[in-house]
């Protein structure tokens, strides 16, 4: 597989269809424009509140952990293309190619990355993400290529998800918090599928007002 395209992609699409995945004329409206342009505008809108937290963040990572500030990982995106996101480094330094999900009391995880972790500061580069348009501001997590291949071998319709771009957010994140292993990611994938049915502006604004609240609490994160 080439960098940056997956060969599987086109029979992805092309089965999507049959499974219920194209949405009505209205919700495919939203998706293919509305939901850049809201995209943009909140990004650009929170930017400001943002940047002050991240160079907050950046100072404590340096004073505790020292550099790298950020961590960076390839992910599959929309139509298994593959990025690079970028995260405030919150983990211990390990192998460059290692891909293992985040377990609950993970010792990779320092003290100021589990806090930098619970109110989800760490996410808020991927902003520039969403800016250039690898990522939407709500869509399924983007997932490490060895794991998604992997989750695709045991749940074929977890390649679904690279038919929406991926999020900061979604209704998986909201709904079924923090997914570590095959089961809590069947349970996730129930929640992607439905949003990719699913996706108005209705379903992203109530998707925002439930990560607020999240946010606020700290809830989900590892």
């Amino acid at each position: 597989m080439s960098e940056g395209r997956s060969d599987s992609a086109p029979a992805v699409l092309d089965a999507a269809a049959p499974l219920g995945l194209d949405p009505p004329a209205g919700r495919l409206t939203w998706r293919r424009s509305g939901k850049r342009l809201f995209d943009i505008l909140l990004s650009l809108a929170l930017a400001p509140l943002a940047l002050p937290l991240i160079a907050a963040a950046c100072a404590a990572i340096l004073l505790t952990m020292g550099r790298p500030l950020f961590f960076r990982q390839a992910r599959v995106g929309l139509g298994g293309r593959r990025f690079m996101i970028l995260k405030l480094r919150t983990m211990r330094p390990g192998p460059a190619d290692s891909q293992v999900a985040t377990a609950v009391g993970d010792q990779r995880v320092t003290p100021v990355g589990r806090w930098l972790r619970r109110f989800h500061i760490d996410e808020l580069p991927q902003l520039w993400h969403v800016l250039v348009a690898e990522m939407s501001l709500i869509g399924p997590r983007p997932e490490q290529p060895d794991l998604a291949e992997a989750y695709s071998r045991e749940a074929p319709d977890f390649a679904f998800r690279q038919l929406m771009r991926p999020g900061l957010t979604g209704w998986a994140q909201v709904r079924a918090g923090y997914a570590a292993d095959l089961a809590e990611t069947r349970v996730k994938l129930d929640h992607d599928l439905y949003y990719l049915r699913n996706c108005s502006f209705a379903l992203d604004v109530e998707i925002c007002v439930r990560t607020i609240g999240a946010l606020l609490s700290g809830a989900g994160a590892r």
